[in-house]
């Protein structure tokens, strides 16, 4: 019964602190921010600058469209056929290229991008994928010059992988953003690249976070790679609203979390 009290007091104990101190912590969140854009603008830390490149990659889906109104007799105009048909996971496999019945891949609209990117530059590169047959694709093309890392690799071999791309044996990690997106300090590289997008926020804020890190001395950049016209657009949309609401809530709840641990 004490213990059912204590745990009762602590939880309306934290309630009031939330009330009484909410202002106060949101007037703290806005001096943080601010005060890391004085940074950024006074070059004390690096900066981080996000762009975003549209391509056409929907040669595929063009070319099914096609196919049916030539099997129907129909103009293609007829089909009614769009990024949303017949599934989500099927949209976004074909706005990066892989075919949802065979898996296989019909484009390289993306992969080819990314070359172009990584052949303006003379630095290491960090390339996040969602879909394994694009990564396995692109990293086949990058060759010798490139490691990837997915979930099918046991930690080991990642951890191999990682260190291979840290001690510059690898010019390119081509890495899954669900397998190493946490814990791993990677700010001897300054440029990532999106290729695939998804709606996870918290993944694609940890793979962000591998290169925007203490110890980072150069200015980054985090290039996205989204499908015009297609469903990744709208997943970058949600992703956009739901990082300024996520970076928010950890601040404001881990400024929370340390007032009621001091009582």
């Amino acid at each position: 019964d004490a213990y059912c009290y204590k745990k009762q007091v602590s939880a309306s104990y934290s309630k009031w602190i939330v009330r009484k101190e909410g202002a106060e912590l949101v007037n703290d969140t806005l001096k943080k921010y601010v005060r890391f854009r004085e940074l950024r603008k006074e070059r004390e830390i690096p900066e981080l600058v996000e762009e975003i490149r549209y391509l056409d990659s929907a040669i595929d889906l063009k070319q099914k469209v096609k196919a049916m109104a030539q099997a129907l007799d129909l103009e293609e105009s007829q089909i009614d056929v769009n990024y949303g048909h017949p599934h989500i996971t099927h949209a976004l496999m074909l706005a990066n290229g892989i075919d949802f019945e065979t898996g296989e891949m019909t484009n390289y609209a993306k992969i080819d991008e990314v070359e172009d990117i990584l052949s303006q530059t003379d630095e290491q590169a960090i390339v996040w994928v969602y879909w394994r047959r694009f990564g396995e694709e692109l990293h086949k093309r990058l060759g010798d010059d490139s490691v990837l890392v997915n979930g099918g690799m046991t930690d080991k071999q990642k951890t191999e992988a990682i260190d291979g791309f840290k001690s510059g044996k690898y010019k390119y990690l081509v890495a899954s953003i669900g397998s190493i997106a946490e814990g791993h300090n990677l700010q001897h590289c300054r440029i990532s690249i999106v290729a695939n997008q998804w709606y996870d926020v918290i993944k694609d804020l940890q793979s962000r976070g591998r290169i925007e890190r203490n110890g980072q001395k150069n200015n980054m950049v985090q290039i996205r790679l989204v499908c015009e016209k297609s469903l990744e657009e709208d997943v970058l949309f949600v992703l956009q609203k739901k990082m300024s609401l996520r970076e928010a809530h950890d601040y404001l709840r881990s400024a929370i979390d340390r007032k009621i641990r001091r009582y």
